[in-house]
């Protein structure tokens, strides 16, 4: 079989070195890949975002399946493209794949449908979580991370730092704990 791997983390990684290991693997390429990956298989230079290119390299070098690793892509409709295209695809369609492309989504789905889940609470604004955070201080526990989603929300991840103590429990170069919180995207959310 000549099977495609899109990505180029450690997971597509991992993927490629098990399956070069198959006798059924007649020749493996990887979009984009990695320096790692180029040692088992061979690299092609085709953004895992690029869903028209993509196909046409599965069409061009008859591609017998393709696996997508990257959440993004998956989320983005890839492996229904594929699949549309005839092309074999192991991963989940873009409807599926939301649930864990977005946290938010996935909770409000388990809350609307009485799934049991973690407590979870969104806002829109930084005084609001702020306020929600001193009332509830003693329940919340955070897994992991405060997203701030707000370019203009950055500066208040300090704030939270600070006032509640967060961290990952990991340490930055200079042995200091690495903060609990990132900065990306629209609203805020805090999972307790």
């Amino acid at each position: 079989m000549r099977i495609l791997v899109v990505g180029s983390g450690g997971r597509e990684h991992a993927l490629c070195w098990a399956i070069a290991a198959s006798p059924l693997c007649d020749k493996l390429y990887c979009a984009p890949g990695n320096a790692g990956i180029a040692a088992i298989a061979e690299l092609v230079q085709i953004a895992d975002g690029n869903q028209d290119g993509l196909i046409a390299f599965c069409r061009d070098k008859e591609i017998d399946f393709v696996v997508v690793g990257p959440e993004a892509p998956l989320v983005a409709g890839l492996a229904d493209r594929l699949r549309a295209a005839g092309i074999r695809t192991f991963g989940p369609s873009a409807a599926a794949a939301r649930l864990e492309g977005s946290k938010a989504f996935t909770k409000e789905l388990c809350l609307r449908n009485d799934i049991p889940t973690a407590a979870y609470e969104r806002f829109d604004d930084v005084d609001s979580a702020l306020t929600f955070i001193r009332k509830n201080q003693r329940a919340l526990r955070l897994r992991g991370v405060v997203y701030f989603s707000w370019r203009d929300g950055a500066p208040y991840a300090p704030k939270f730092n600070d006032m509640w103590g967060l961290h990952t429990g990991l340490l930055d170069i200079n042995g200091q704990p690495k903060p609990a919180y990132a900065a990306f995207g629209n609203r805020m959310k805090l999972f307790r």
